[in-house]
């Protein structure tokens, strides 16, 4: 692991290759070239910024990185729970929700709240490279049914925050 202005680059494969079976292959999440140093550069810049962006997302927003948010999340339903017996929680699965974001709503929240404007240009220079998205990988990947120019890169370090402040 790397460590720079507080930020940090976790490795992205899971063994050490000396700790693989015999014919076992390295699971490992491919990047594209560049994106490492962006995630770091991101991370450093947003780490400033994340007070005043929690400040204004909690607490309705927990995937802001509220501490203990996870926690808070399951203590609150399972009180709910308890104090109404005749409840039931379904679970849905939902297609990624981070798509759903239009990338004007984000970059004119950033523009209004004074605090974060630094972001938007960062961001606005983040949001305007449009392109191919593929799902999956190898011969198995299918190509995606929205655009880049749409939502936000789930992954990326300032998609969390990025949304809360478009929805919030």
């Amino acid at each position: 692991m790397q460590i720079w202005n507080g930020s940090s680059l976790t490795a992205l494969n899971k063994k050490d290759a000396a700790d693989l079976e015999t014919n076992e292959i390295m699971n490992c999440r491919p990047i594209c070239k560049g994106e490492a140093i962006k995630k770091v550069i991101t991370k450093a810049l947003y780490k400033i910024y994340m007070n005043k962006i929690k400040a204004g997302c909690e607490p309705s927003q927990f995937s802001v990185g509220t501490n203990g948010g996870g926690s808070q999340l399951i203590m609150a339903i399972t009180l709910l729970l308890v104090a109404n017996p005749d409840w039931v929680i379904i679970a849905l699965d939902i297609s990624c929700a981070f798509n759903e974001i239009q990338r004007h709503s984000i970059l004119e929240e950033l523009s209004k709240n004074i605090e974060l404007r630094p972001l938007w240009y960062y961001n606005f220079r983040n949001m305007m490279i449009s392109g191919f998205i593929g799902l999956g990988y190898g011969p198995f990947m299918k190509a995606a049914t929205y655009q880049m120019d749409e939502g936000v890169k789930q992954g990326d370090m300032e998609a969390m925050p990025n949304f809360c402040i478009g929805i919030n």
